[in-house]
């Protein structure tokens, strides 16, 4: 991604004017034979405008748009002379084709501005093939009337133009089309919605727009159940809020159909309003009441405002005045009827949200996908469900993302959160680091609590939660809470509890509510490392039918001394208080004497990991040094067939799993699945270092091995493994594994 001159996000070897150049011809020389028409305020309607200015007799130019416009045939180009225009431009019923499309545009870069009084600017029904250029269409105050309309219309496209200080309807308003594109256009100051996409809109492009300063509840709007397969891309969002009001959101999809994408788009504001701007539910992109919708590589930074945090119900007001901020970065909801599905998030960007980083309420069969969210004030990913039905919000998952610092608002909050979801969820090879408890420490207003690297809150039963790395957290690393049947298998659990204010905080907390019915037992919890928590290493409060082996639980440099040798908190009815707390050597002669079946493989050792301070970059310092315990030391649970560890290795490409999340990966010759079909060329292996081999190189030729072989990786590096898909000129695969010794 670059950013021209203007601030104008452009695509640099697919730029949308190289495709449109390609699909409409946008702006081209007029094809042989057709006619350049030429418009000036000092023209006459009665001259033939084939001349930019008047020459003699009936050559000179148009007085008039609309009589350039009628004059011309399929193939011709009106160019407009700089001036302001007070004319309506009306296009209806006129027919062009691909290969000769009528191109209105300004004339040898002149400023030309077209605002009429009481009506749109440009009128366009039941047309198709008509390019639009830049022109300024600003100023339109009437109410109910659009700077540009296009309604029952085909491949219409306008690029390039100063769409500005419009008042009283949407500047661009799109129904019942198909094809429309708007590119390149700068969108400035308007105060109803900038872009409006509306009922059975198909194949739409908004792509590289410039849309700032807009004051209403949205600035691109995308609604109706036929509005399907369009595409919002590399847009530039620039400080868009509203006064005191409702909710804002800058990307809005709504009821909308199948197959929309909202992609590589940056959202951000340069400031923090000086008052209170917005609702609690404000956000930058929300989709709501949609199903296959595809939110891809957007970037939203400081999506900030001041507002007031209601959680009375918990005993919890702040105002804006004690810090009170509101903004979501990305919120996906469907309702308790009719919940939204197949919604993918993926490769986005969001730092410093007031509220949630990326929530999704109400979904199913979703995905949250490599997603970075640093800094939220709420929590940093999110899905929630139905808290009066929990069979519902089901198969969704939430994989491979960074949540870095979330939480820092108030209490209750963590990096990584499920709560009241159903069965089939998953949370797998994320990275939750540094997420807070709030508000600890800020006198007067103490509100802390949580702060946990993942967190599957209040009857999520039946939750999995693998390959996860949480540390430095401030609250416990994993937190199963009020939720039955739950797996939590390799993850690594390392330096967590680490919030001043609180300091009686272990690396993983089973949490009940026993006298609300709410339990937490039959957790599978295997595999997972334990190490250098501040507290004890885990609590558990519910003791009913948990399995617990192959774990690794071991305090370190950073566990709190008074602790001494104890290690685990275990709440059976049938001990005494004391007898609670347990070091390794107890837990063991414990589960030995109970008969329960637990601590098998149990390890109190030094992990030995590959080494390194506590950061998001640093994750692979959490893989395993050659010599680990807990290499091949692990169980082989069904659940992990076909799965891969934090770093994308196969979890069981050795034959046992490890303990932990990520696997210790040997020397030699590698197999790696590739998931991938169609026509694809180059397997490509790049390491840390910049060294670079191609595995196959086929152009065209279909191939789907469910392998392939690389030569010798070698220790301490890590590689990413790619495939080039030349149908869609992208990589159709990729994935990022480790080798370290």
């Amino acid at each position: 991604m670059t950013v021209n001159a203007r601030g104008i996000r452009t695509l640099p070897y697919w730029s949308v004017f190289l495709f449109g150049m390609a699909v409409y011809g946008w702006m081209a020389l007029p094809p042989a034979g057709a006619t350049t028409y030429y418009v000036s305020l000092s023209g006459n309607d009665s001259y033939n405008g084939q001349s930019p200015a008047f020459v003699s007799g009936a050559n000179g130019p148009f007085r008039t748009i609309q009589k350039a416009v009628n004059t011309s045939v399929g193939g011709d180009a009106i160019q407009i002379r700089g001036g302001a225009y007070t004319e309506s431009v009306n296009i209806i019923g006129r027919n062009f084709s691909q290969a000769l499309p009528l191109t209105i545009r300004n004339y040898g870069g002149e400023v030309v501005g077209i605002s009429p009084a009481g009506t749109a600017p440009f009128w366009i029904s039941g047309a198709s093939w008509v390019q639009i250029g830049g022109l300024t269409l600003a100023g339109v105050t009437t109410p109910g009337v659009t700077a540009v309309y296009v309604g029952s219309s085909a491949n219409i496209a306008i690029t390039n133009c100063n769409i500005s200080s419009n008042q009283a309807a949407s500047a661009v308003y799109a129904v019942n089309s198909s094809y429309v594109t708007l590119a390149g256009n700068r969108f400035i100051a308007n105060q109803v919605w900038p872009v409006q996409i509306d009922n059975n809109c198909v194949n739409c492009l908004v792509a590289s727009n410039r849309i700032e300063r807009t004051r209403k509840t949205s600035t691109m709007v995308m609604m109706g159940s036929n509005s399907r397969n369009n595409t919002v891309l590399a847009n530039t969002f620039v400080d868009n809020y509203l006064l005191p009001g409702s909710d804002l959101y800058v990307i809005f999809l709504y009821q909308v159909g199948a197959g929309n994408t909202i992609r590589d788009n940056v959202i951000y504001n340069t400031s923090l309003p000086a008052t209170e701007v917005t609702g609690a539910g404000s956000a930058a992109i929300r989709v709501s009441e949609s199903d296959d919708v595809t939110i891809r590589g957007n970037l939203v930074s400081n999506y900030i405002f001041r507002g007031t945090v209601d959680f009375s119900w918990d005993g919890h007001v702040l105002t804006p005045a004690q810090g009170g901020r509101s903004g979501c970065g990305i919120t996906v909801n469907g309702t308790t009827g009719d919940r939204a599905a197949r919604i993918v998030v993926e490769g986005n960007t969001v730092k410093g949200s007031g509220n949630t980083g990326i929530e999704m309420d109400f979904v199913d069969d979703s995905t949250l996908r490599s997603n970075t969210v640093v800094a939220s004030g709420q929590y940093g990913l999110h899905i929630h469900g139905d808290e009066n039905n929990h069979s519902t919000v089901i198969g969704n998952v939430i994989e491979g993302n960074t949540a870095i610092s979330n939480g820092w608002l108030h209490g209750g909050m963590s990096g990584i959160s499920v709560t009241h979801v159903g069965t089939g969820n998953i949370i797998r090879r994320n990275v939750s680091f540094g997420n807070r408890q709030g508000t600890a420490g800020m006198t007067g207003y103490d509100w802390y609590g949580d702060g946990m690297g993942v967190i599957v809150d209040l009857n999520s039963d039946g939750t999995w939660v693998l390959s996860n790395l949480c540390f430095g957290n401030e609250g416990p690393g994993i937190g199963i809470v009020k939720s039955d049947d739950c797996v939590v298998l390799n993850n690594t659990i390392v330096g967590n509890g680490r919030c001043p204010q609180n300091v009686d905080l272990p690396g993983v907390t089973f949490s009940p509510d026993i006298g609300m019915g709410w339990t937490v037992s039959n957790t599978r919890f295997e595999n997972n490392i334990l190490y250098n928590n501040r507290q004890l290493q885990i609590e558990v409060f519910d003791v009913a039918g948990h399995v617990f082996n192959h774990n690794l639980f071991l305090a370190g440099p950073l566990t709190d001394p008074a602790v001494g040798s104890e290690l685990i908190y275990w709440q059976d009815p049938g001990l005494s208080g004391p007898d609670w707390y347990m070091t390794f050597s107890e837990w063991k002669a414990y589960c030995a004497i109970q008969g329960i079946g637990n601590s098998a493989g149990d390890l109190n050792v030094n992990p030995s990991f590959a080494g390194g301070a506590l950061s998001a970059a640093n994750r692979y310092g959490y893989s395993l040094a050659k010599g680990s315990p807990c290499v091949n030391a692990g169980v082989n649970d069904s659940r992990l067939t076909g799965t891969f560890d934090l770093a994308g290795n196969e979890r069981l490409g050795h034959g046992v799993a490890d303990i932990g999340a990520i696997e210790y990966v040997t020397s030699g010759n590698t197999l790696f699945p590739v998931a991938f079909t169609g026509a694809w060329a180059n397997v490509a292996l790049w390491d840390s270092t910049g060294a670079f081999w191609w595995a196959f190189n086929g152009s065209g030729t279909v191939w789907a091995p469910t392998q392939i072989t690389v030569p010798p990786i070698l220790p301490n590096r890590w590689y990413w493994l790619g495939v080039w898909d030349y149908a869609a000129s992208a990589w159709g695969y990729g994935t990022w594994f480790a080798r370290y010794e």
